[in-house]
């Protein structure tokens, strides 16, 4: 019996052994890689524990490129970090900022950047890829998701080695080619770029110009975004945590080209959430959809986006926005 226990016991423990090697070896190579938009940069100062920001800006693709923590630092003179996530509803920038917090100093000011996807119902699929290395065991972000009822088919990629690596999923998605999956990048993964970090404080000026073709998407004027209306629940109690906490908030929707405004149909619906939402908790919103600047497409690579003339335009702007606010709120307090 006790002979059979043994060879049952090597059975399970050398491949789960094995599994185990091998998958560290794989993490820790990718979350050395340099595959755009480098999100894996700011993952690896999150546990490394090198951030020690007063203000945390929150947000997806239009956090990252658009606010500059360098002019920001300058102006508000103050240490701040970008933790844009791109292509993030605000469950990822939930669980980003919750992991920052668990490995390093909590800030005393949040930036939250909002647009037209920040709500957006995104079919359960958490976290993507790009979290693949820092997700073996990581219980902090199972249960965030447990809690959020959001673990959907990846609930097993936390418990087990390299199974997220090789998943049927995963060659689901080399076949269709719907996502980038971890077959198809390794040899981009191997190619690693000697000349530094690609974003910087997790920010990133995009020195492009205009896309031609992007002008296509201002022809689509009947697309709706699918508000899951739990986002929005989990965004108010995390505002509700912040205040609780006393820590500073303001809410900000960047900069967007005027001739794209119209391609979402339901976003003035999405404006009124936001802007509810600040008159509930009494806090600043910003919203820049009727700026100077969201009307100069020189300023912009595509509808969405700021190119880095308009980042560092923009980032002064609402850093003066900002210092104002806080001048005002030292003064009533003052009083």
């Amino acid at each position: 019996m006790k002979k059979f226990i043994y060879k049952s016991f090597l059975f399970f423990a050398i491949p789960m052994l094995l599994g185990f090697i091998l998958d560290t070896l794989i993490s820790e190579k990718l979350k050395n890689s340099k595959e755009f938009p480098c999100e894996n940069e700011v993952w690896n100062d999150i546990y490394n524990s090198s951030i020690n920001s007063e203000t945390a800006i929150i947000g997806s693709s239009r956090a990252w490129v658009h606010f500059n923590p360098k002019i920001i630092n300058e102006i508000l003179n103050t240490q701040s970090y970008n933790f844009g996530e791109d292509g993030s509803n605000f469950i990822l920038q939930y669980i980003r900022f919750k992991e920052y917090t668990s490995f390093n100093p909590t800030p005393k000011f949040v930036v939250l950047s909002l647009d037209m996807w920040t709500l957006k119902n995104s079919d359960n699929s958490y976290p993507t890829y790009r979290f693949y290395p820092y997700m073996l065991w990581n219980y902090r972000v199972y249960n965030i998701l447990e809690e959020f009822n959001k673990l959907g088919y990846k609930k097993n990629l936390f418990n087990f080695p390299l199974i997220r690596y090789i998943n049927f999923k995963t060659f689901d998605l080399l076949l269709n080619n719907n996502e980038k999956p971890f077959f198809k990048l390794f040899n981009k993964y191997l190619e690693l770029n000697s000349s530094g970090n690609l974003r910087n404080y997790g920010f990133r000026a995009m020195n492009l110009e205009w896309k031609k073709n992007d002008i296509k998407t201002l022809s689509d004027k009947n697309y709706s975004v699918n508000i899951d209306y739990s986002i929005k629940l989990i965004l108010e109690n995390f505002i509700e945590e912040l205040i609780d906490n006393n820590i500073e908030i303001i809410m900000v929707y960047p900069p967007e080209f005027i001739e794209g405004q119209g391609v979402i149909a339901n976003r003035n619906e999405i404006l009124s959430i936001y802007k509810n939402i600040s008159i509930k908790f009494d806090i600043p919103f910003f919203d820049y959809s009727n700026d100077t600047i969201s009307m100069k497409k020189d300023l912009f690579y595509n509808v969405q986006h700021l190119n880095k003339t308009g980042a560092n335009l923009f980032s002064r702007d609402i850093s003066f926005k900002i210092n104002e606010y806080k001048s005002n709120i030292i003064k009533i307090n003052s009083e």
